[in-house]
């Protein structure tokens, strides 16, 4: 059986290098423990708002979803990719559209 390709999406808002360090562990630590899933990457931006749209490591994750370089995108809650709802509804369709589902782990509703 094929491992689903899993890339994580996280941000933090403070500059904090050894949170970031230890959120980024904890999903390799969960993903690398699992049979059927294999991490491609973690995307990640550090002291920048969800209102921007230009932060680097999620501008780097929607080229690698347009890509269809993963099939599932895990991220802690909606707010992380997009303060804005048009924005995220826009960035849901478009993972939508690459066959990409998104999985919210604090379980928010609007993800396919």
């Amino acid at each position: 059986m094929k491992k689903k390709r899993i890339a994580v999406y996280v941000r933090i808002p403070k500059c904090n290098e050894d949170k970031l360090q230890i959120i980024c562990d904890e999903y390799r630590d969960k993903i690398a423990n699992s049979k059927d899933y294999q991490l491609t990457e973690i995307y990640s931006d550090i002291g920048l708002s969800g209102m921007d749209k230009k932060r680097p490591g999620y501008l780097r994750m929607l080229q690698a979803a347009h890509n269809k370089e993963f099939d599932c995108l895990v991220t802690k809650h909606g707010g992380k990719i997009s303060r804005r709802a048009m924005d995220l509804q826009r960035v849901i369709k478009e993972l939508n559209q690459n066959g990409i589902s998104l999985y919210f782990e604090d379980g928010e509703v609007g993800m396919q």
